[in-house]
């Protein structure tokens, strides 16, 4: 239910979009979701490759098999994975895991088009600190 509403939510916010890199992609919920609301093709990227099985099981339910693709790599370097630019990149709860996130947006913005969008979607907590080896943020 939560991904669906955060799929919507999105999706209403991003226009016409044609290129899409959904970044801590996990099980494929989000890539899924877009790939069946857009009908383009959506790459989901992560460091775990253990999500994938899932995503590509959940393709045959939302019949995207064909749109979407999984690869896996550190966020941190992910300039070094793709050499083409994305009109859209979204990373949902995925930020707070990210050892060094201003590395990570740094070189994400080195693949994103000039008029690309970037939807970031994440907790925040009055203070950032780390707590469960995750990293907090604030809306500043």
């Amino acid at each position: 239910m939560k991904d669906s509403i955060i799929c919507n939510e999105i999706y209403q916010k991003i226009g016409n979009v044609n290129s899409i890199l959904d970044i801590g992609c996990g099980e494929g919920d989000l890539v899924n979701c877009l790939a069946k609301k857009l009908n383009k093709r959506v790459i989901g990227f992560d460091i775990s490759n253990e999500g994938f099985t899932k995503s590509h099981e959940k393709c045959k339910e939302f019949n995207t098999c064909s749109l979407i693709k999984c690869v896996s790599g550190d966020a941190h370097k992910i300039n070094k994975y793709f050499k083409h630019k994305f009109d859209l990149i979204t990373l949902v709860y995925t930020l707070h895991h990210l050892k060094k996130p201003i590395i990570a947006l740094t070189n994400i913005r080195k693949i994103l088009k000039n008029n690309g969008k970037i939807i970031i979607g994440d907790y925040w907590f009055t203070k950032r600190k780390k707590r469960q080896e995750c990293y907090r943020f604030s809306p500043k």
